[in-house]
């Protein structure tokens, strides 16, 4: 009896079937990465790629917020257009290949200067019923635009203005955003000397240094070269 427990024949082959089977599992396991893991990796270049676009969709809007002007800019006011709406997929190519594109919506913020960039990116696209990717970004930005007005004179000073030598303040060189008075000051405005010339282009005439008065209030209807005593809150619009 005791031989019997002590006899190891026959168990190589338990061994081997043992060790052919752990192999086996492994192999397979193998096998399913090897399967899975372009799809995986496709899936992250997808994503990266749809991450770069979401931010090339924001770039794209703050540039149009700096050009409210150029026919592909935003507006400082009123709606906005397409495709800042959000309404137009943008596409982005690489050469003769279309990579993915994005949509792109810009909207009112929380104050007047705010507005709101809100960009997401597709790859390939944003109808494909294939596998597809998409990142999204929203981001806050101040439109200088929208944070200071134009002011209505060349010259503006929050205080009393005194003009001196051979100086010349005139507004009447561009009139692209209104005509402006020359000098503008909530306080006196005095000119010393004979030689400083402030001319402006509201009054519409080649006389220099006529002086209107707001008389502490806001900024005369019909003015002329140099508008004095303008109330402060009125002046602070533009500060």
């Amino acid at each position: 009896m005791r031989g019997f427990l002590t006899d190891e024949r026959g168990v190589a082959l338990p061994m081997a079937m043992l060790a052919l089977l752990i192999l086996s599992t492994v192999m397979i396991g193998f096998s399913v990465l090897g399967a899975t893991e372009p799809i995986i990796a496709n899936n992250q270049l997808m994503a990266t790629q749809a991450r770069a676009l979401a931010e090339a969709g924001v770039e794209r809007a703050i540039w149009a917020l700096n050009n409210p002007a150029d026919p592909k800019g935003v507006p400082s006011g009123g709606p906005t257009p397409p495709p800042y709406d959000g309404s137009q997929l943008i596409p982005v190519s690489a050469g003769v290949n279309t990579l993915g594109g994005f949509r792109v919506a810009v909207t009112d913020g929380a104050s007047p200067a705010e507005r709101v960039i809100t960009s997401t990116g597709w790859v390939p696209n944003d109808t494909t019923s294939n596998p597809k990717a998409h990142q999204r970004i929203t981001v806050t930005v101040i439109n200088p635009q929208r944070l200071f007005t134009n002011p209505p004179a060349a010259l503006a000073v929050r205080g009393e203005l005194q003009v001196g030598g051979n100086s010349l303040v005139d507004s009447r060189g561009d009139t692209s955003c209104g005509k402006k008075v020359g000098a503008l000051s909530t306080g006196a405005t005095s000119l010393q000397g004979n030689a400083a010339e402030i001319l402006g282009a509201t009054d519409s005439n080649d006389v220099p240094n006529e002086v209107t008065s707001a008389h502490n209030g806001p900024l005369p209807t019909s003015a002329h070269d140099i508008v004095t005593n303008l109330t402060t809150p009125a002046f602070d619009q533009f500060n």
